[in-house]
């Protein structure tokens, strides 16, 4: 069994009003996206990284990485076709089913060696774990700017990455959807909701927060 990580950063970005790809904008003077490809190099228990990012930028993405292990690949133009990239690049390094394929999202570069440890365990028993962060604000339903009814926050989680599968698991149930579902996804255990099927949850950590705007950015730069 290997333990596999796939970074995926074939996104724009274009919200953060940058220049280039979000996920190439430095970080304390390293680039978000090789930020977040290091906690999963630098965790023993990873054995393979594969970085999924646009393919008009794998020559600068395989320089970012050029003293390390890591596999650079293009990804596809929407989530769930990298996702699927992410399954063949499986296909061809392992291909055995009972592999733990962690995603991570490359515009989540503050993510903790505990998060990535938790994933790893929850997956040697379960087929889908996803990273979630309980809600902690209070929730209401708006129209316009006008404020229509509260929200109850129980049970209510804000999704995180890493997400993390058994690899033969994942790969069997994103052939099972539609082209109507692949189209409606926006992260890969819903691959697993959509077939009415359970994910397991791992705490998630506040600082595990997704790189959106120029104001996410800066918050990143002061905690990094």
């Amino acid at each position: 069994m290997n333990i596999l990580a796939a970074i995926l950063a074939a996104g724009s970005g274009s919200r953060v009003g940058a220049d280039v790809p979000k996920q190439y904008l430095p970080i304390g003077g390293v680039p978000m996206l090789r930020r977040a490809a290091d906690a999963f190099l630098l965790h023993p228990a990873v054995d393979q990284v594969a970085v999924f990012c646009p393919a008009d930028w794998l020559a600068q993405t395989r320089a970012i990485f050029a003293d390390t292990g890591a596999v650079i690949l293009p990804g596809g133009a929407t989530r769930t076709q990298t996702l699927e990239r992410v399954v063949g690049f499986w296909r061809t390094d392992s291909g055995n089913p009972d592999d733990i394929l962690l995603t991570h999202d490359g515009a989540r570069p503050l993510v903790s060696a505990r998060i990535i440890h938790a994933n790893i365990a929850a997956a040697r028993t379960y087929d889908a774990v996803g990273t979630y962060l309980a809600c902690a604000d209070s929730l209401v339903r708006g129209e316009g700017d006008t404020v229509t009814t509260p929200v109850s926050r129980a049970g209510v989680y804000r999704a995180q990455t890493p997400q993390t599968f058994r690899a033969g698991a994942l790969a069997a149930r994103l052939a099972q959807l539609t082209d109507a579902q692949k189209n409606a996804l926006t992260d890969a255990c819903g691959i697993f909701t959509l077939l009415g099927e359970t994910v397991h949850i791992v705490p998630g950590e506040a600082i595990n927060f997704k790189i959106t705007t120029a104001d996410d950015l800066r918050l990143a730069e002061d905690r990094k």
